[in-house]
């Protein structure tokens, strides 16, 4: 969402003793500052419910009454640094239970309920909380700063006015996988401001019966093929690698160094099966990129803090600890020698296909559309650029000096941009610019388990 937002002023103000709040969320960004919900009155202290992600990446939970003085202090001891994971997140709050303060308020992360807070400051026994307003109730940004914006996705967001669910309401474990899954059309009563929004990507139209519906500001929604049940692969911003920006959900790396090469990798890895992906050049300050592949090992076996530059599959840092494969200016490298010369230069706008076949130790590059060896448009099994250890565990690796790419993992988007004409996919995992080869899918959760 990164500056975008959405806002709703309902008919009128509502306080309460019950409500329950649920929404999926993944981040992009860590050690900021995000304000995920918030709902107010003109008087941006009084009457005041909110919650986000701390600095220090805790969930916070803060409310106030009429007078501005605050009435709910919540913050976990867990901290959420997981950029590659879905986070289901239900508060659930009747302050008319009299015994246990603890009960006022209950929350879950992905079905399990957190008792660990390193300040719980519970409302008193039958308080009233603001829980929508006539002047702002919004998803995304704090208001009235419009500041600490959420940088990540959301989805199926549901309030629920005048009832406390726990998250089996919204969620259920998957029998087969033990994971935690959305129910995606929870068997709730909305109440008067209830509402669900999200359901459906980017859908910000009510799907509950209330037409509460939500607007949106400060920039534009993208719907993602990433979910709750499918999680694609995004770079990774927890590798230690300097002067490297991520964004767009951490599908774009920019490195404005204008004299190292720096390496960033997958958050996803494989050591079976046959994965395809795509990449735009960008940011033309230099001509220095480099797209390839990289045994995992090296992620934790050289975390680049050196002022020394790593190229993958050029650079024997790049496979210290195992294989790394990278096209690099005209030439193709493995593990420090030169597979292939002669090849075009990568440029700018240039959108780059690789094509992984753990299975087998092979590895394709292509160009615009065009295989590299085979020299068209058809993919050839019985050719391949080069092979790759078999049983190790490799993700994607991607170099740059002051330049970037937009990596498309199967979100069917470079950056903010869609895919031109999306290619056939026999799959039907991710959505890609060209054709992908026959047997080959996207390097997602559920790519990981055809």
């Amino acid at each position: 969402m990164a500056s975008t937002y959405l806002n709703r002023a309902f008919s009128s103000g509502s306080v309460g003793t019950i409500a329950t709040w649920s929404f999926w969320i993944k981040r992009s960004l860590i050690g900021s500052a995000q304000f995920i919900f918030q709902t107010r009155d003109a008087n941006n202290n009084n009457y005041r419910n909110y919650f986000r992600f701390g600095s220090t990446d805790t969930f916070d939970m803060f409310a106030y009454n009429s007078s501005g003085t605050q009435i709910l202090d919540l913050r976990t001891n867990r901290v959420f640094r997981d950029t590659s994971a879905w986070y289901h997140i239900v508060i659930a709050m009747n302050t008319t239970i009299s015994a246990t303060p603890s009960d006022r308020i209950k929350f879950y992360v992905n079905g399990v309920q957190e008792t660990s807070f390193g300040t719980a400051t519970y409302p008193t026994h039958n308080l009233d909380i603001r829980k929508v307003s006539s002047v702002y109730t919004g998803w995304g940004q704090n208001i009235p700063n419009n500041s600490s914006f959420v940088d990540g996705s959301m989805s199926h967001i549901n309030f629920i006015d005048g009832t406390a669910y726990d998250a089996t309401a919204f969620g259920s474990t998957d029998s087969t996988t033990g994971e935690w899954q959305i129910t995606a059309n929870p068997s709730v009563t909305y109440g008067t401001n209830g509402y669900f929004i999200l359901k459906d990507g980017n859908t910000i139209t009510d799907s509950s019966p209330n037409s509460n519906n939500f607007s949106l500001g400060g920039g534009t929604l993208t719907k993602t093929e990433d979910n709750p049940s499918n999680v694609f692969c995004t770079m990774n911003p927890l590798v230690n690698v300097p002067d490297i920006g991520f964004s767009e959900g951490n599908t774009k790396i920019t490195n404005n160094n204008n004299g190292r090469h720096f390496t960033n990798y997958g958050t996803l890895g494989f050591s079976t099966g046959k994965y395809y992906w795509e990449a735009e050049a960008s940011v033309p300050l230099s001509s220095k990129w480099t797209i390839g592949l990289s045994d995992v090992k090296n992620q934790s076996a050289y975390q680049q803090t050196t002022a020394a530059s790593v190229i993958v599959g050029n650079t024997a840092a790049s496979y210290v600890a195992g294989d790394a494969i990278g096209w690099y200016y005209s030439t193709l490298y493995k593990n420090g020698s030169t597979i292939a010369s002669g090849l075009s230069t990568i440029a700018s706008g240039d959108r780059m296909m690789i094509a992984c076949d753990a299975d087998n130790g092979k590895i394709y590059f292509g160009k615009n559309g065009t295989w590299r060896v085979a020299n068209s448009t058809t993919f050839d099994a019985a050719q391949n650029d080069t092979t790759f250890t078999t049983g190790e565990s490799y993700t994607p690796a991607f170099s740059n000096e002051y330049c970037g790419w937009k990596i498309n993992f199967g979100n069917g988007y470079f950056g903010t941009t869609a895919v031109s004409s999306a290619g056939t996919n026999a799959s039907n995992n991710g959505i890609f610019e060209y054709d992908v080869p026959t047997g080959y899918t996207a390097l997602s959760t559920k790519g990981l388990n055809l």
